[in-house]
């Protein structure tokens, strides 16, 4: 896989893991990407997605779960780039997930390719405003019916990934991680 001058890719197919509408998926298909398979566990996120790219013939939505997709939707060694943005890789149901998945991606990869992951490190003690942000999430969704309002709730936990102990596992499953820092918002740019 090369990286063009012009800011635009080639080489074997994209896979957007946990895509939700497709902001990176589009970006890769405006890089040049052949052909991106965007992976979400949402079908509602999945359809607008389907929606904002109608006119690219070289996005594939897969409604599916990320830890288990690639082996099934990818040949070993034929993927150009992999990305894994947003607080994705902590919406894993276990931390022992993350391993296994970086095994997939790895296995997956063509030679030279690449791989883009973002998250927030929850390991940190968070201060002032930034505290605010839950490793337990809580969702209140009022949506207004026939008149009357309607409260949904639900909760989820997000991993609490440490940025050495990723580093490590890249490297345990065959990733050079070349790229490791805290943007200005605090988001993990992990980049092996």
């Amino acid at each position: 896989m090369t990286w063009k001058a012009a800011g635009s890719l080639d080489g074997g197919p994209a896979i957007d893991l946990g895509c939700g509408s497709g902001a990176q998926t589009l970006a890769l298909v405006r890089l040049g990407s052949p052909a991106v398979i965007a992976v979400d566990t949402s079908r509602r996120l999945l359809d607008e997605l389907v929606t904002y790219a109608q006119d690219s013939a070289v996005v594939r939505a897969v409604h599916g779960d990320l830890r288990t997709v690639l082996p099934e939707a990818a040949e070993p060694g034929m993927v150009a780039a992999v990305v894994c943005m947003g607080d994705t890789l902590p919406h894993l149901p276990a931390k022992a997930d993350v391993p296994v998945l970086l095994g997939h991606i790895s296995r997956a990869l063509a030679s030279g390719g690449h791989l883009v992951v973002t998250y927030r490190d929850l390991t940190v003690e968070l201060r002032g405003t930034d505290r605010f942000i839950p490793v337990i999430v809580h969702d209140l969704l009022h949506t207004r019916t026939n008149g009357s309002w309607q409260q949904q709730t639900s909760s989820y936990s997000k991993l609490r990934i440490a940025s050495s102990w990723l580093v490590e596992q890249c490297r345990a499953a065959g990733l050079d991680v070349r790229h490791d820092a805290a943007d200005a918002r605090g988001m993990r740019i992990c980049t092996p």
